[in-house]
């Protein structure tokens, strides 16, 4: 059993250095001069508008100063804005630039393009699975972070 495992850790390791080789967000991050890490912020601040700081980190399981030091960054270089929050004046949210989303709006029509590729191959009932699969294994990660975070 335990050969199996490692068999299939091994097995999983390849495919995503595989995936990762592809470069879906690594060409359009190195045109931009953003790693990879900010252009996750980048994205991540797209899907929740208005987030802070402190949430930001919680959700990608980070800490705040480390999420600060990309965000200075981004905000630099004209990608972000910080905006006081209405309701409380000390805190601030975060916000795409008008540069920033549509650069985020071309690179996810990109990686849609490359997902589409990698998905034609696989029937829909092989499409649904790969997806639960992927999903299943980042809950168990997301869990085992929050158990460090609490220890």
């Amino acid at each position: 059993m335990q050969n199996k495992t490692a068999a299939s850790q091994e097995q999983l390791i390849a495919v995503l250095q595989r995936l990762e080789g592809l470069g879906l967000g690594r060409m359009a991050a190195k045109d931009l001069e953003l790693s990879l890490s900010q252009l996750g912020l980048l994205f991540a601040v797209q899907r929740h508008p208005g987030i802070r700081v402190n949430e930001l980190a919680q959700l990608l399981h980070l800490s705040a100063p480390t999420v600060s030091v990309g965000l200075r960054k981004l905000e630099g270089e004209g990608w972000l804005l910080r905006q006081a929050d209405p309701q409380d004046k000390r805190s601030l949210r975060l916000h795409l630039t008008e540069k920033a989303r549509a650069f985020a709006k071309r690179a996810q029509q990109f990686q849609r393009k490359q997902i589409g590729v990698l998905l034609s191959g696989l029937e829909a009932e092989e499409q649904a699975q790969l997806v639960h699969l992927l999903n299943k294994a980042i809950t168990s990660l997301e869990n085992r972070a929050d158990q460090t975070k609490e220890s």
